[in-house]
């Protein structure tokens, strides 16, 4: 009998940045409205591979929404996933019309998650950063910000310093273009 090892989660998503200096006016970015679909984040792009299954809309390449759930604004994104043993799955979530921002003022990423059912902090996606010319961040494991409750009516605050997604290499806060989700190496039976 063969045993299929994987890691199975659903976030529902809500972006927002800090400001380094109190005073400093709060850089909203929200990742999850849309101005041209409530279907699906036109400017996001995801794929799948090796077995793994990343829920996608808008012809197969997008972040999904959902208008019953969110924490501001109309709608919040959706990560549906499942990661299996040699998978793969990865979402990039831009800014409208894949604007690149200058982040180098803020000092944090900050966003809101929710999950319908607990997720196990081994089976928690990876986030990092892209600037404009396709460089990454460093890759750190979300289950290091947050545990999730399963708690489907609460919405669970993430704020990750800039300085965690280091060494940068060639990616740069000054031409800031996606946030990116990744699997988690790690599988786990369930």
């Amino acid at each position: 009998m063969k045993t299929t090892v994987r890691s199975v989660g659903a976030l529902f998503l809500a972006l927002l940045l800090t400001p380094k200096a109190s005073g400093q006016t709060t850089l909203s970015i929200i990742f999850d409205d849309d101005p041209r679909s409530t279907v699906f984040r036109d400017a996001s792009w995801g794929h799948a591979e090796g077995g793994d299954y990343l829920r996608l809309a808008g012809g197969g390449d997008k972040m999904p929404l959902d208008v019953s759930r969110r924490y501001s604004g109309t709608m919040c994104g959706i990560i549906e996933y499942e990661h299996v043993a040699n998978g793969m799955w990865e979402l990039f979530i831009a800014s409208d019309s894949w604007q690149v921002r200058d982040l180098s003022g803020y000092d944090s990423l900050f966003f809101y998650l929710n999950a319908p059912a607990t997720v196990p902090p081994d089976e928690m996606p990876q986030i990092g950063l892209e600037a404009s010319n396709d460089a990454k961040s460093a890759v750190i494991n979300l289950s290091t910000y947050i545990t999730l409750d399963g708690d489907a009516n609460t919405w669970q605050r993430v704020s990750i310093p800039f300085a965690a997604f280091q060494p940068f290499g060639g990616f740069s806060l000054s031409a800031f273009k996606t946030v990116r989700f990744i699997a988690n190496g790690v599988t786990s039976a369930r």
